[in-house]
């Protein structure tokens, strides 16, 4: 219901791009009316109860390390880490972690730093990621298959079960599926604007210093670049 009733305040928009001929410059606004209303439901579901059930497993683990910085596993873990290493912490130990990259322990630390060491502080950041997902989301759709099929997909990500729970835990893979979206949109983008492989590069990057699984997505850039943009190895 609520999908219909978002595509119902579609016909002025389409209308203004018959008139016009342009579906791109100076036409988006109602659309990005209708993202903003789809972002701000998936944020608010999001939200609910933010602070319960307890932590537990990853959730906890993830938080605990981003409160000090510290590559610590539990002590039934026969692995040991830096932080037994050394008498005193060495500089370089708040870049360190031996599972994961740090860039996710990076922004709970700066929300533990700003609203203290609560479950509400240690779980916001994946929130804010799962709400900037939909809207990464729907340009990507928007680029694939057209704004309305970027809408559906904005919308089905929403409210999704899967998605909106992803976000409210601190599992590193709600940051995963943000980078991953956002590198694919630019990618996409860049076939036609190479300027967009700037973009891409960084989202990749970020995705890289989120979690390792995001190497996964490599054989599809690497594999798109070989077989059908050879062009842009050669562009500078």
């Amino acid at each position: 219901m609520m999908i219909r009733f978002l595509f119902s305040l579609l016909p002025s928009y389409k209308n203004e791009m018959k008139n016009s001929g342009s579906p791109i410059r100076g036409h988006r606004a109602p659309y990005w009316q209708i993202i903003g209303v789809i972002m701000a439901l998936g944020m608010a579901l999001r939200l609910i109860n933010l602070d319960v059930p307890d932590m537990a497993s990853d959730d906890a683990h993830y938080s605990f390390r981003a409160i000090g910085l510290v590559d610590y596993v539990a002590s039934t873990n026969l692995q040991s880490t830096p932080v037994s290493w050394f008498d005193e912490p060495q500089w370089w130990q708040g870049i360190s972690f031996h599972d994961a990259p740090p860039f996710v322990f990076w922004v709970q630390r700066f929300f533990f730093e700003l609203a203290g060491d609560s479950v509400w502080a240690a779980r916001m950041p994946f929130v804010l990621a799962g709400t900037a997902l939909i809207g990464a989301v729907f340009l990507l759709g928007e680029a694939a298959a057209g704004a309305s099929a970027g809408i559906a997909a904005a919308g089905a990500i929403a409210v999704m079960n899967y998605a909106v729970g992803a976000s409210r835990i601190g599992l590193l893979d709600g940051f995963v599926a943000l980078w991953g979206a956002a590198a694919l949109y630019f990618f996409l983008k860049a076939g036609a604007r190479p300027r967009y492989y700037l973009w891409w590069g960084l989202a990749a990057g970020l995705g890289i210093l989120t979690k390792y699984t995001f190497f996964f997505l490599a054989p599809v850039f690497v594999g798109t670049l070989l077989l059908w943009r050879r062009d842009a190895l050669r562009t500078k």
